[in-house]
């Protein structure tokens, strides 16, 4: 079976506030939000016992974080390596997958080449 745990690491201002007139509908995404939603649900995987998750470069993306699109994609793996490297040390799982775009392997120093996914096969292993 499959499960799904959903990461937040940014938000949506409600319609017809003051806060979304001023700031604009998103609350952009940082490297600490990023790093805490991915830390959350692992730990909650885990809590449920799984074995394996996935999970995509998150907030990497132009105008989903507070980061120039050149950065943000090197902050936001670095802010998923923390979250993965910092989990508990019985919180283990036999396979992580984090993927990334193509078109952004090159920025955060992946070779460029068919694969489109960084393997980490423990939550001890840095990625």
């Amino acid at each position: 079976p499959c499960s799904v745990i959903h990461a937040v690491a940014m938000g949506y201002r409600s319609r017809g506030t003051k806060e979304r007139e001023k700031y604009g509908r998103r609350v952009l995404a940082t490297a600490d939000t990023v790093e805490q939603a991915l830390r959350s649900a692992l730990l909650l995987a885990a809590e449920h016992g799984w074995r394996s998750a996935a999970t995509k470069l998150m907030c990497a993306r132009p105008g989903y974080s507070i980061y120039s699109e050149e950065d943000a994609p090197l902050v936001m793996l670095a802010a998923m390596r923390r979250a993965v490297s910092e989990l508990p040390p019985d919180c283990t799982f036999k396979q992580l997958q984090i993927y990334i775009p193509r078109e952004t392997l090159e920025l955060v120093g992946v070779p460029p080449h068919n694969a489109e996914r960084i393997w980490c096969h423990s939550a001890r292993t840095r990625l």
